[in-house]
Protein backbone atom coordinates (compact mmCIF):
# COMPACT_ATOMS: atom_id res chain seq x y z
CA UNK A 1 0.00 0.00 0.00
CA UNK A 2 2.84 2.38 0.74
CA UNK A 3 3.97 2.08 -2.88
CA UNK A 4 0.42 2.34 -4.23
CA UNK A 5 -0.24 -1.40 -4.52
CA UNK A 6 -3.21 -3.38 -3.32
CA UNK A 7 -4.16 -6.92 -2.43
CA UNK A 8 -7.60 -6.31 -3.99
CA UNK A 9 -9.36 -6.83 -0.67
CA UNK A 10 -10.67 -4.43 1.94
CA UNK A 11 -7.53 -2.37 1.53
CA UNK A 12 -9.05 -0.78 -1.59
CA UNK A 13 -12.00 0.44 0.47
CA UNK A 14 -9.58 1.58 3.20
CA UNK A 15 -7.59 3.59 0.65
CA UNK A 16 -10.82 5.23 -0.54
CA UNK A 17 -11.69 6.11 3.09
CA UNK A 18 -8.19 7.54 3.45
CA UNK A 19 -8.49 9.68 0.33
CA UNK A 20 -11.99 11.04 0.82
CA UNK A 21 -12.56 10.92 4.58
CA UNK A 22 -9.02 11.45 5.83
CA UNK A 23 -9.02 8.23 7.85
CA UNK A 24 -5.68 6.54 8.34
CA UNK A 25 -5.48 3.43 6.18
CA UNK A 26 -4.89 1.19 9.17
CA UNK A 27 -7.92 2.53 11.07
CA UNK A 28 -10.12 2.10 8.01
CA UNK A 29 -8.89 -1.49 7.66
CA UNK A 30 -9.64 -2.31 11.29
CA UNK A 31 -13.14 -0.80 11.05
CA UNK A 32 -13.85 -2.88 7.95
CA UNK A 33 -12.43 -5.97 9.64
CA UNK A 34 -14.63 -5.36 12.69
CA UNK A 35 -17.67 -5.48 10.42
CA UNK A 36 -16.56 -8.98 9.46
CA UNK A 37 -15.53 -10.08 12.97
CA UNK A 38 -18.61 -8.73 14.79
CA UNK A 39 -21.20 -11.13 13.39
CA UNK A 40 -18.78 -14.05 13.71
CA UNK A 41 -19.34 -14.06 17.48
CA UNK A 42 -22.16 -16.54 16.81
CA UNK A 43 -19.80 -18.88 14.95
CA UNK A 44 -16.45 -18.68 16.75
CA UNK A 45 -17.56 -17.56 20.21
CA UNK A 46 -16.87 -14.53 22.38
CA UNK A 47 -13.36 -15.55 23.46
CA UNK A 48 -12.13 -15.91 19.89
CA UNK A 49 -13.76 -12.63 18.88
CA UNK A 50 -11.98 -10.84 21.75
CA UNK A 51 -8.66 -12.38 20.70
CA UNK A 52 -9.34 -11.33 17.11
CA UNK A 53 -10.07 -7.75 18.18
CA UNK A 54 -6.80 -7.67 20.17
CA UNK A 55 -4.99 -9.00 17.09
CA UNK A 56 -6.62 -6.31 14.93
CA UNK A 57 -5.51 -3.61 17.37
CA UNK A 58 -1.90 -4.82 17.32
CA UNK A 59 -2.06 -5.16 13.53
CA UNK A 60 -3.31 -1.56 13.27
CA UNK A 61 -0.44 -0.21 15.35
CA UNK A 62 2.14 -2.21 13.38
CA UNK A 63 0.62 -1.11 10.06
CA UNK A 64 0.62 2.53 11.19
CA UNK A 65 4.29 2.22 12.08
CA UNK A 66 5.17 0.59 8.75
CA UNK A 67 3.17 3.05 6.64
CA UNK A 68 3.86 6.25 8.55
CA UNK A 69 6.75 5.75 10.93
CA UNK A 70 6.96 6.26 14.67
CA UNK A 71 5.87 9.90 14.76
CA UNK A 72 4.04 10.63 11.51
CA UNK A 73 4.07 14.27 10.51
CA UNK A 74 3.22 15.81 7.16
CA UNK A 75 4.96 18.78 5.59
CA UNK A 76 2.62 20.82 3.43
CA UNK A 77 3.55 23.51 0.92
CA UNK A 78 0.65 25.73 -0.16
CA UNK A 79 0.81 28.18 -3.06
CA UNK A 80 -2.12 30.57 -3.33
CA UNK A 81 -2.87 34.17 -4.20
CA UNK A 82 -4.93 34.18 -0.99
CA UNK A 83 -2.00 33.07 1.18
CA UNK A 84 -2.64 35.54 4.02
CA UNK A 85 -6.30 34.56 4.34
CA UNK A 86 -5.34 30.86 4.32
CA UNK A 87 -2.61 31.42 6.91
CA UNK A 88 -4.98 33.33 9.19
CA UNK A 89 -7.58 30.54 8.97
CA UNK A 90 -4.97 27.84 9.66
CA UNK A 91 -3.72 29.76 12.69
CA UNK A 92 -7.24 30.36 13.99
CA UNK A 93 -8.73 26.94 13.29
CA UNK A 94 -5.84 24.50 13.68
CA UNK A 95 -3.52 26.50 15.89
CA UNK A 96 -0.38 25.68 13.91
CA UNK A 97 2.46 28.04 13.17
CA UNK A 98 3.73 28.28 9.63
CA UNK A 99 6.36 30.01 7.54
CA UNK A 100 6.02 32.10 4.40
CA UNK A 101 8.62 31.30 1.77
CA UNK A 102 9.32 33.34 -1.35
CA UNK A 103 8.69 31.61 -4.65
CA UNK A 104 8.58 32.48 -8.33
CA UNK A 105 6.33 30.94 -10.93
CA UNK A 106 8.33 29.24 -13.67
CA UNK A 107 6.09 30.23 -16.57
CA UNK A 108 4.56 33.42 -15.19
CA UNK A 109 7.78 34.67 -13.56
CA UNK A 110 5.53 36.24 -10.93
CA UNK A 111 6.47 36.32 -7.27
CA UNK A 112 4.50 33.96 -5.04
CA UNK A 113 4.20 33.41 -1.31
CA UNK A 114 4.50 29.76 -0.31
CA UNK A 115 3.12 28.60 3.03
CA UNK A 116 5.19 25.91 4.73
CA UNK A 117 3.43 24.07 7.54
CA UNK A 118 3.99 20.79 9.38
CA UNK A 119 0.92 19.02 10.77
CA UNK A 120 0.07 15.68 12.28
CA UNK A 121 -2.02 13.14 10.42
CA UNK A 122 -5.26 14.16 12.13
CA UNK A 123 -4.83 17.79 11.08
CA UNK A 124 -4.24 17.00 7.42
CA UNK A 125 -7.85 16.60 6.25
CA UNK A 126 -9.07 19.74 8.10
CA UNK A 127 -6.11 21.64 6.62
CA UNK A 128 -7.11 20.43 3.18
CA UNK A 129 -10.69 21.60 3.78
CA UNK A 130 -9.58 25.01 5.02
CA UNK A 131 -7.34 25.62 2.00
CA UNK A 132 -9.85 24.44 -0.60
CA UNK A 133 -12.71 26.37 1.06
CA UNK A 134 -10.75 29.61 0.82
CA UNK A 135 -9.04 29.00 -2.53
CA UNK A 136 -10.19 26.04 -4.63
CA UNK A 137 -7.40 26.87 -7.10
CA UNK A 138 -4.64 26.64 -4.48
CA UNK A 139 -1.75 24.33 -5.29
CA UNK A 140 -0.38 22.28 -2.44
CA UNK A 141 1.88 19.32 -1.89
CA UNK A 142 1.96 16.94 1.04
CA UNK A 143 5.17 15.14 2.00
CA UNK A 144 6.27 12.90 4.84
CA UNK A 145 8.38 14.73 7.42
CA UNK A 146 10.94 12.29 8.79
CA UNK A 147 11.70 14.36 11.86
CA UNK A 148 10.30 17.58 13.28
CA UNK A 149 12.48 19.40 15.77
CA UNK A 150 11.79 22.88 17.03
CA UNK A 151 9.80 25.15 19.24
CA UNK A 152 6.06 24.75 19.34
CA UNK A 153 5.49 21.46 17.63
CA UNK A 154 5.03 19.40 20.74
CA UNK A 155 2.09 21.58 21.79
CA UNK A 156 -1.24 20.30 20.56
CA UNK A 157 -4.66 21.55 21.51
CA UNK A 158 -7.09 18.97 22.87
CA UNK A 159 -9.21 16.94 20.44
CA UNK A 160 -12.34 18.72 21.69
CA UNK A 161 -10.85 22.19 21.16
CA UNK A 162 -9.54 21.16 17.77
CA UNK A 163 -12.87 19.72 16.62
CA UNK A 164 -14.69 22.84 17.84
CA UNK A 165 -12.36 25.08 15.81
CA UNK A 166 -13.00 23.02 12.68
CA UNK A 167 -16.77 23.06 13.26
CA UNK A 168 -16.69 26.84 13.78
CA UNK A 169 -14.73 27.30 10.56
CA UNK A 170 -17.16 25.15 8.56
CA UNK A 171 -20.08 27.13 10.02
CA UNK A 172 -18.39 30.43 9.05
CA UNK A 173 -17.81 29.20 5.51
CA UNK A 174 -21.45 28.09 5.22
CA UNK A 175 -22.70 31.48 6.40
CA UNK A 176 -20.49 33.34 3.91
CA UNK A 177 -21.98 31.47 0.96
Amino acid sequence: MQAGGSTAGTDIIALIFNKYLGWSTSIALVVLDLFVVGPSIFVIGLENVVLTVVHLYVQTKVLDFILEGFNPKKQVLIISERHQEIADAIDKKIGRGMTFLEGEGYYSKSQKKVILIVVNRQQLMPLNRIVTAIDPKAFFTISEAQSVIGEGFSYLISDEQYQQKINDFIDEQSQQQ
